[in-house]
């Protein structure tokens, strides 16, 4: 039975419970691995009664191992932490619970948010570029993993975000007071137009629910942090030894997996790309400058991205390469070369395609 197929009739949990294994111990891909490797001799493999023999798992730990020492040493981790102050208050003076909820809710701006607007945008800013020069990492919510190539650019980079997110910093700051000014007419016209006494919702406005104009500058924060995965040294106590060996097997199935997506999402891309040049080729459209612009740009950094060295995906990258190096969009025009280039980047997506029983996107070569 081919990959694809157990991939697609089998869950992971069903997998495990054929093989008479540890789910948690596994990533899919080991099992559909394990799964073929014994697949003649396993008798019924929807009988989950008749399992395999036990596999030996000197290879898959081995595998887990090189997963862990890639990811700890062909890049690093990155967390962005960026946050503003909100412009609310959540303080009701008892004197203006009856305001009507269409002017007042339980909590009350205190400023245009408009003037808040960039700052919300930061975290998302840094977490893209970050995000452009990696991959979001499995299991840690707002984590990317960045490779060592690109380590000094993704630092220029936040750097520069950091250094602009100050300067609107300090331009806030200085028109706080105008700000504040400036909401307060407005809030007065609000009340005029819902026939509210405006000396009621000037209660939320009181001075005490703003920050004073130094204390802004630690309520507008951008930063970020980098790490690497790690559990406690088992020589602390602070783990038993269980713990310890288990935390250790989470933590490279979890880098595993993490690289098995890399492989996913590179692949992805690739295919993505050639694809559309291919339909287009095929269906006599015009090759845009963008179009070819996005291929070159994905082989110049794909070596870099390619951190599991996978040699079948590397292999496809380089003839697509090859049969695009020096080409302009108007080599298009000559339909003898056009023609030509169609037929071998049709075999090259063609073969893609059924690579590996259409598994590429899950095998990993270390």
């Amino acid at each position: 039975m081919k990959k694809s197929t157990v991939d697609r009739k089998y869950t992971k949990a069903q997998l495990s419970e054929i093989l008479d294994v540890n789910e948690n111990d596994y990533s899919k891909s080991q099992l559909i691995n394990m799964y073929c490797s014994k697949k003649n001799e396993l008798t019924n493999v929807t009988d989950p009664t008749k399992p395999a023999p036990a596999p030996v798992t000197a290879d898959a730990d081995a595998e887990l191992d090189r997963a862990l020492e890639i990811v700890l040493k062909e890049g690093i981790l990155y967390r962005i932490d960026s946050h503003c102050w909100w412009g609310k208050t959540s303080r009701v003076p008892e004197e203006a619970i009856n305001v009507p909820k269409e002017l007042m809710s339980g909590v009350q701006t205190l400023i245009d948010p408009k003037h808040l607007g960039p700052f919300r945008s930061w975290k998302g800013i840094g977490e893209r570029i970050v995000k452009k020069l990696g991959y979001q990492f499995l299991g840690l919510r707002g984590v990317y993993f960045v490779p060592k190539a690109f380590i000094q650019t993704a630092e220029a980079k936040l750097v520069e975000c950091q250094e602009f997110a100050g300067k609107e910093k300090k331009v806030f700051a200085d028109n706080f007071e105008t700000y504040r000014a400036e909401w307060k007419t407005e809030v007065a016209r609000l009340c005029k137009e819902h026939g509210v006494d405006p000396k009621l919702a000037m209660l939320y406005l009181a001075e005490e629910n703003y920050p004073s104009v130094p204390q802004l500058d630690g309520k507008f924060v951008f930063k970020w942090t980098k790490f690497a995965i790690t559990v406690p040294d088992s020589d602390m106590g602070i783990l038993t030894d269980k713990q310890y060996e288990e935390e250790v097997r989470k933590q490279k199935l979890q880098a595993l997996e993490f690289l098995e997506n890399c492989v996913a999402e590179l692949a992805a891309k690739f295919y993505d790309i050639i694809s559309k040049i291919n339909s287009k080729l095929e269906a006599g459209e015009t090759i845009k400058p963008k179009t070819l612009q996005s291929l070159n740009s994905f082989t110049e950094i794909f070596d870099k991205m390619n951190i599991t060295n996978n040699r079948a995906l590397a292999g496809y990258v380089d003839e697509a390469r090859k049969l695009f190096k020096g080409v302009s969009v108007t080599d298009f025009k000559e339909e003898k070369f056009a023609d030509k280039l169609t037929d071998k980047l049709t075999s090259v997506v063609t073969r893609f395609e059924a690579e590996s029983d259409a598994k590429l996107l899950r095998d990993i070569e270390f």
